[in-house]
Formats: C-alpha cells, structure tokens, sequence
C-alpha cells in the first residue's frame, strides 16, 4: 500500500508493473482517518479453523474431528509511502500534520499517528480499533506488529520512500 495518488491529469505511478486502489485506516476509537492508495496486486487476510483430533486405539481411519473454534483474521498491510513535493494532498483527519506546503507527506508524522494508535485508550484498557478500507472489504483491529524500512532518503535525510509493513488481528467489540 502506498500513499502515491495519480492526479486527474493521469500521472502514473514511479513503479511500474503495481496496480493503484483506494484504502483507508479509520481510527474507531478517536475518529480519525488517514487516506491510502492500495498498491501491491493482492490483498490478503487469513483465518484459522481449530479443530481437536479424536483418536482411539486400534482406529486405521483417521479418527474423528471435534471443532473448537474459529480464529480471528489476520491481515498483512504492506504500505509504501513516497514523499513528493509536486504529489496531490493527503486526504486525513488526525492531530499530526501529515501535510506541508514543501512536502505533502511527512514520514515522521505518520510514525508518530501509527505509534500514538497504538497506545492503551485510558479507561478501556486496550489500544485503538483500525478499521482498514481497501474497496469493498473491511476489518476491524488492532495493530499487533509493526515494520518501518526508509528506502530512500532527501538530502537532509529526512525519508524519501518508505515501506511500512503493519500487521493487524480482527478484534470485534460484543
């Protein structure tokens, strides 16, 4: 996933070969959104099946299942985001300026949003729900693990392109 917006002018991407999507991270709890566009060709998101195995002595079949129960799903985001002072704005509603008028998007400020997420909701005891956006699928979690690896960099050193990879586990309030 990156945040690379195509203009209406229909400037292309500066990889090649990965089709664009839209996508967005919306912060449940506090009510903030940070507008993505969805790069790499696939979307994954798994679920595991628990299932006890009933065996006996003697049995040359296999034995039996017993279900358990269902797991949560599991999500991989892999996002790129690439700072570009010609790039479009970002479409976002959180505290941290993600945009300036020299760069329409700091790295350090979507570093800081993803970490403040993360942190325990006083009163609830748990950190914020992200509900992730890509088309028409959605999920509800949280963020369980995270990756940053800038890329590439400015002359000042402040990042240029960077991969993001977060890693998130359903979670759904009964």
């Amino acid at each position: 996933m990156g945040l690379f917006i195509p203009t209406s002018q229909g400037s292309s991407p500066p990889f090649s070969g990965i089709a664009l999507a839209k996508g967005q991270l919306y912060n449940l709890d506090l009510n903030e959104f940070l507008s993505f566009q969805f790069n790499p060709n696939t979307f994954e998101w798994a679920r595991k099946i628990n299932w006890g195995e009933i065996t006996w002595k003697g049995d040359t079949k296999g034995g039996n299942l017993q279900f358990i129960n269902i797991g949560p799903r599991k999500i991989d985001l892999p996002l790129l985001y690439m700072a570009d002072p010609g790039a479009p704005e970002i479409e976002y509603t959180v505290e941290e300026a993600i945009s300036t008028d020299n760069l329409k998007m700091d790295f350090q400020a979507i570093k800081a949003m993803i970490e403040r997420w993360e942190e325990l909701i006083e009163g609830k005891g748990r950190p914020s729900r992200i509900r992730i956006i890509v088309g028409p699928n959605y999920f509800d979690g949280v963020v369980t693990d995270w990756s940053f690896r800038i890329v590439e960099f400015f002359s000042d050193l402040t990042a240029k392109e960077v991969l993001i990879t977060l890693r998130f586990r359903e979670w759904q309030l009964q």
